[in-house]
Order: structure tokens, then C-alpha cells, then sequence
């Protein structure tokens, strides 16, 4: 098995159909033939096995955030999955430590996601943020507007850093990964 990171305006069409695929195996909801739901990731991480398919996948984009007033440097992760015959295999923790490495290699405070469940996460040192929270709000390639609310059980942080996440107003300054 082999683990390569692409920056989105690298991929090639076929590996771009081998996502959609996947992501529409993971995730029932996910919209056909697109590879991203608000908008396109910075890079992926990508999973194969040894014959070329791939088992698993993170979407990740590199931004500042405002968490209590201050600026942080994050990498925001989606729709991690892997095929599920390939689960409890060590992909998707082996992705999320991919990420968590290439962001402490080059000073990305925190690694930021949305779990609907959170205790997987919880057991991989990802701490619940509760608070209010704001958001661009896009659908169907369409700003929609700025979100601002309270979210509970729904946003989790890992510090790649000594820094300490500040609770208070977080501000995502872009759609929620």
C-alpha cells in the first residue's frame, strides 16, 4: 500500500473519478461526479493499494482562522474515508497522521475538522470545540451568506503545536471544512 499527497490542480481526471467513487461509497449523500462539497481542497491524501485502487482519502486546505480574536494557522480536514472492506486497517489514522505531520513540518498550529461522531477522533487527541461559531455558507457553488452560530459536538481541534487553542468566537474565515 502507498500513501502520495496531490495538490488539487494536479490531479488527473481518472484519479479525480477513483475520489468521486469513493466518496459516494463512504458517503451516501455525496453528490455524483463531484470530488469536493463547498469547495476544492488545497491537497489530498491519497491511498492505494498496491494494484492502484484507492482504499482511502483526506481533503485538506491551509488557512488562517480566528479562534477568540487571534489569527491561527490551520489545516482544515474533510471527508477522510476508506472503502469499507479496507476499515480497521490503519488508513484513516495513518491519514490523519500524514496530515498531522506535514502540518507540525511546517508550522500549522492545528488541524481542524467536523465530526458528527466525535469519539474516534477523541481517541486520536482531537479535543471538542463548542462555541459560536461563523462561517461562509455555500451550496451548489453559491455563496449563500455568513453563518453565525452556537455548534456543540460538531468541530473538533488537535494542537500541532505548544500554542493552546483560545476558547471564545471562532471565525472559520471561509466555509466549514
Amino acid at each position: 500500500m502507498s500513501l502520495m499527497r496531490v495538490e488539487e490542480y494536479l490531479l488527473k481526471p481518472k484519479v479525480q473519478q477513483s475520489i468521486s467513487k469513493l466518496l459516494r461509497t463512504c458517503f451516501s449523500q455525496y453528490p455524483s461526479r463531484k470530488t469536493y462539497l463547498s469547495q476544492l481542497p488545497d491537497f489530498r491524501l491519497l491511498w492505494n493499494s498496491e494494484e492502484g485502487t484507492l482504499l482511502g482519502h483526506l481533503a485538506a486546505e491551509h488557512r488562517i482562522m480566528n479562534a477568540n480574536g487571534a489569527p491561527v494557522r490551520v489545516f482544515g480536514v474533510a471527508d477522510l474515508c476508506v472503502l469499507p472492506e479496507f476499515r480497521k486497517q490503519g488508513i484513516a489514522t495513518g491519514l490523519l497522521q500524514a496530515v498531522e505531520s506535514l502540518g507540525k513540518e511546517n508550522q500549522v498550529e492545528f488541524v481542524v475538522l467536523a465530526a458528527a461522531s466525535q469519539s474516534w477522533f477523541a481517541k486520536r487527541g482531537y479535543l471538542p470545540v463548542d462555541g459560536q461559531f461563523k462561517w461562509l455558507m455555500i451550496h451548489e457553488n453559491q455563496s449563500l451568506g455568513i453563518a453565525s452560530r452556537r455548534l456543540s459536538k460538531t468541530i473538533m481541534v488537535k494542537p500541532l503545536s505548544s500554542k493552546p487553542w483560545e476558547e471564545g468566537p471562532v471565525d472559520f474565515l471561509g466555509h466549514i471544512f
